[in-house]
């Protein structure tokens, strides 16, 4: 009798550990903070660039992420999978930038015909679920594509990059399993809709904390509304930094 007890606490002592284990494991692969500070930083000089090198730098920053979570990965010796990052990013990339355009052009007016776009949206996201489900990857991406490209119709104002980032972080918070890059990703991720769909130059002019005569300044009228997600991007990264500085020790 007390030997079965004895290996019944073992047994769940050998558990705890290796919970401990698995959640000290995660902790030594969290990187999220660098790509927060380097997306947000990249936000705050986009303004000073051509919006089609913005875009080119949105995709780079991607990149330059991926590349350094495998050197990191070698660092400390846990290494994570951005595979899915890639492939979220570069299906937004080509979603936006590719398909947005080609629905628009086979379906003429549909920014204004949602009795069509809606179902093209909502089959690409039921499309999404169940390919995740029974695992096909290719599936998932396409279907992303889809969906990319039938909210990319929407999204007239330049800023879609936004949107690109805003899909790199949610797939980034579920590869980290982190609840609070999570709630960073969806924070941004509202943040960067309300970018594209409505102009916060006017909307703070109308306040009088924007001057009227600044909304001419292009520069300045982007940098406005680039401003929140950019400070959602660099107020989480600072506060992902200390947290997880804090759980590797």
């Amino acid at each position: 009798m007390q030997s079965s007890l004895g290996d019944e606490n073992a047994a769940a002592a050998t558990l705890e550990d290796l919970r401990t284990l698995r959640r000290k494991v995660r902790q030594d692969r969290w990187g999220y903070p660098f790509p927060l500070l380097l997306f947000g930083a990249l936000l705050l000089v986009a303004p000073y660039v051509h919006r089609n090198f913005w875009l080119a730098g949105v995709i780079g920053g991607v990149v330059v992420t991926a590349l350094w979570y495998r050197r990191r990965g070698v660092r400390v010796g846990v290494e994570a999978d951005t595979t899915n990052w890639l492939l979220a990013a570069g299906a937004a990339v080509l979603g936006f930038a590719v398909g947005a355009p080609l629905l628009s052009t086979l379906f003429f007016g549909l920014y204004s015909r949602p009795e069509v776009n809606l179902p093209i949206m909502l089959g690409a996201a039921v499309g999404v679920l169940i390919s995740w489900r029974r695992g096909r990857r290719l599936a998932v991406v396409l279907f992303s594509v889809l969906g990319f490209a039938s909210l990319g119709v929407y999204l007239i104002r330049g800023m879609a990059g936004l949107l690109v980032i805003a899909a790199g972080l949610l797939v980034l918070a579920w590869l980290e399993r982190s609840a609070l890059c999570a709630a960073i990703g969806v924070a941004f991720t509202g943040t960067a809709l309300l970018a594209n769909l409505y102009d916060m130059s006017n909307a703070l002019a109308h306040t009088g904390i924007w001057h009227p005569d600044l909304v001419h300044d292009s520069r300045l009228q982007l940098l406005c509304d680039l401003a929140f997600p950019a400070a959602v991007l660099l107020a989480g990264g600072l506060i992902a930094l200390v947290w997880t500085n804090r759980a590797a020790r």
